[in-house]
């Protein structure tokens, strides 16, 4: 792998692992409280001080810190002499690991880590390397994982770890999942009455039937849409008494959203 990809693979890895205000600060202030080393982490230590601290407590290689530090976190004066570098067949695997170990060892002190990641059937393989040496290594760590149909899409996730997933850790309680469906036309329905601020009685069944159709059922999309047609005032009081499109509204401006 070229280097350039692999610097997007980390950068994946990372938001994947922590919103993008915790990775500029890489969890450091966990490295003051959780810290065992004979290393000192004040509140007055700089972030590249804290960062290198706990890039010698992981064992990083001279290409995380290039890579982390640089692209990540915007460190551009790290000083990288004395540290090992990964052998080139190895880098990826290296920093991979690296990634794991960090976030072990900036989340030790928890009693629980809750990892939430969403769209996961856009995740790398990389990523999913990441997560699955987590899900094998971390005690106190829960992960929410959300995606699309899988039969819909190709999950760059070992099959070994896959087949695990479903069979072996399954059976031991350690892994779970399930489908969500969209909302049915009923509870659009509402949803339209609540945010248009009408009875449902008084919402016209063909609007709320093309609001369901354009939307899926989910109720994020719903939500959005009637955020919109209530921005533009694309509603209106129609002949039949009903809550309804405006009969003057152009075809671009209904499925514009």
């Amino acid at each position: 792998m070229r280097h350039s990809e692999a610097e997007n693979s980390v950068s994946t890895i990372s938001s994947s692992l922590s919103s993008s205000e915790e990775i500029r600060d890489l969890e450091m202030a966990s490295i003051g409280e959780a810290s065992t080393s004979a290393n000192t982490v004040t509140s007055t230590s700089s972030r590249e001080e804290r960062f290198m601290i706990l890039a010698k407590e992981v064992d990083a290689p001279a290409e995380f810190l290039e890579i982390a530090g640089r692209h990540l976190l915007g460190i551009h004066d790290l000083d990288t002499t004395g540290l090992k570098r990964a052998a080139n067949e190895n880098m990826m695997e290296s920093i991979v690991d690296v990634m794991a170990r960090a976030f072990l060892r900036c989340t030790a002190h928890a009693d629980l880590v809750m990892m939430v990641l969403d769209d996961v059937h856009m995740l790398d393989e990389l990523s999913w390397r990441v997560v699955q040496k987590l899900f094998n290594k971390a005690g106190n760590l829960f992960i929410i994982c959300a995606s699309r149909p899988v039969k819909s899409y190709k999950i760059n996730i070992d099959p070994i770890f896959w087949s695990q997933l479903h069979e072996k850790y399954a059976k031991e309680l350690r892994f779970s999942d399930m489908y969500l469906v969209g909302l049915p036309e009923h509870e659009i329905l509402h949803l339209v009455s609540k945010r248009l601020g009408y009875e449902a009685r008084d919402i016209d069944m063909f609007f709320c039937v093309d609001l369901h159709a354009k939307s899926g059922g989910m109720p994020h999309f719903a939500t959005q849409m009637l955020d919109i047609i209530k921005k533009r005032n694309l509603y209106c009081e129609m002949e039949n008494g009903k809550v309804g499109w405006r009969k003057d509204i152009r075809n671009e401006e209904v499925f514009s959203f």
